[in-house]
């Protein structure tokens, strides 16, 4: 059969909505054809749209990464979009900008062209270029809640808070009965400027949508930390047994629910509770951290108590000779790096600061440091115990930025729950640290319960040390007071969708 009679037939499926047997003809069709040729440039187009029908988006990452870049420019506008928006959902951030980059340059005045290309941006670390683009579009387009959104999301990762806000107010100003501009402004409140303020907006926010239950969730957040715990309580438990939550937004409910109990109930109530509430939700990154600071008996019950043990698998590797001239290179660039943010907002880092992504945009030092450190933690990953394990079939990428704590500075006890693997890589420390025994500017795990807490430990840092843990156990920094700065970069190694 040719080309063009694979490509008509495949079509002929499609419009019935056999979207199988169409991606088989347009497969083949694409395989028969010439290269540069129309059938090619149709066919691959067809097949795109096929498998986004069918929600196939590793199918249509893996043919646009293999496919020669003369085709991919041939392409039509909608599967371009496709691809682009797939390979930003599936964190494929080089291939997201070069597609939406494409589309910018031959439609560079379509808003959801523009919004896709800044959000890869500021995925990539490109935050100045992103702020560029949304505003020179803004200014030809005039204002867009979408686009006020975008530029408060760079201001926020620029530490600009008044821009931000000056966005997220704007948004919602445009667009008072959205949902999602309600939402994002109240979330920006919360974290940055008052929860007083955030919870009138997550009630407008329940106003416009009653059953929206991450609002309900944020809600039931700002009354905890409003000290409303009655009211943060009752929503939580109106939420444990709903069966139509996303599994994330069930795990939350039910840990910041036992979380609360906790502090307010004898530890055998909070074990029944648990008991009971842990067969509920499917047992994640979110659940193994409360699970962590919980009794033994239900350590035993979700995994074994080995996996909630850091002394067992807490793991220490020394990557590069502490006196390498190379770390004082990546102490440079870490210094210069534009997004060093002092005390970023809604993150751990307390009398510090910290970058945004460093994957993107770096030195080659940096790609080779980050090259090294997948591997290592590949293969720790894949010799831990079974429940927590790597899957061998899936893939992985890893991420991580820069922390720079100053005298008095710390990392406030805190978790990973999008990440499988987690690790820290030292890179500049004090001499005080360097020669205190005391464990000053140590990393440092350790249990809520009193009696786990034989099982704490604290690692001092080295220049040049990787250590490695899983992502679901909580860990911080013990303060110190020195002259110099202490300077690490921390890595997640993440599953890909």
């Amino acid at each position: 059969m040719s080309a063009v009679l694979s490509l008509l037939k495949g079509i002929d499926f499609a419009s019935k909505g056999s979207l199988s047997e169409a991606e088989n003809c347009f497969r083949e069709a694409l395989s028969l054809s010439e290269n540069g040729s129309v059938e090619e440039r149709n066919s691959l187009a067809n097949l795109l749209k096929a498998l986004a029908e069918q929600e196939k988006d590793q199918q249509i990452i893996n043919i646009l990464e293999n496919s020669l870049d003369s085709l991919v420019i041939s392409l039509p506008p909608m599967p371009l979009l496709i691809g682009a928006e797939v390979a930003l959902k599936k964190q494929r951030i080089i291939l997201s900008l070069k597609l939406y980059g494409l589309l910018n340059s031959k439609y560079p005045n379509q808003k959801q062209v523009v919004l896709g290309l800044s959000s890869a941006m500021v995925r990539a670390g490109q935050l100045s270029e992103a702020q560029q683009l949304l505003t020179e579009f803004q200014l030809n387009a005039g204002p867009s809640a979408e686009v006020f959104t975008n530029l408060a999301i760079v201001a926020l990762e620029l530490g600009n808070l008044d821009q931000a806000e000056a966005g997220y107010r704007l948004a919602e100003q445009i667009e008072p009965h959205q949902f999602v501009t309600n939402y994002n402004l109240a979330k920006f409140l919360q974290t940055h400027r008052g929860l007083e303020e955030a919870l009138e907006f997550y009630n407008q926010c329940l106003s416009i949508l009653p059953t929206a239950f991450e609002a309900r969730i944020e809600k039931a957040d700002v009354l905890a930390k409003l000290s409303r715990r009655s009211e943060a309580i009752a929503i939580y438990k109106s939420l444990v047994y709903q069966s139509d939550l996303r599994q994330g937004q069930k795990n939350h409910a039910v840990c910041q629910y036992l979380y609360m109990l906790s502090e307010d109930t004898s530890p055998q109530l909070v074990e029944d509770e648990a008991g009971k509430l842990l067969e509920c939700i499917s047992i994640d990154n979110i659940s193994r951290s409360l699970i962590y600071d919980l009794s033994e008996a239900q350590q035993v019950a979700h995994g074994g108590t080995v996996i909630y043990q850091p002394a067992k698998l807490v793991k220490e590797f020394q990557v590069i000779s502490m006196n390498d001239e190379v770390l004082q290179e990546l102490s440079q660039e870490i210094k210069a790096n534009p997004t060093l943010i002092y005390n970023r907002a809604n993150k751990p880092t307390l009398g510090g600061a910290q970058t945004h992504e460093l994957l993107f945009n770096s030195s080659a030092a940096i790609n080779k440091l980050f090259a090294i450190i997948k591997d290592i933690m590949v293969n720790y990953g894949s010799l831990l115990p079974s429940p927590i394990q790597l899957d061998p079939t899936k893939e992985y990428i890893v991420s991580g930025w820069a922390v720079s704590l100053h005298s008095g500075g710390r990392q406030l006890r805190h978790t990973h729950p999008e990440a499988s693997i987690s690790a820290v890589f030292y890179i500049q420390i004090p001499k005080e640290i360097k020669q205190s025994e005391l464990g000053i500017g140590c990393l440092y795990f350790s249990k809520r319960r009193a009696d786990q807490q034989v099982d704490e430990i604290k690692i001092k840092p080295v220049p040049g040390k990787l250590v490695m843990f899983p992502s679901f156990f909580p860990h911080e920094t013990i303060d110190f007071t020195a002259q110099a700065e202490r300077i690490c970069i921390a890595c997640n190694l993440v599953e890909l969708a």
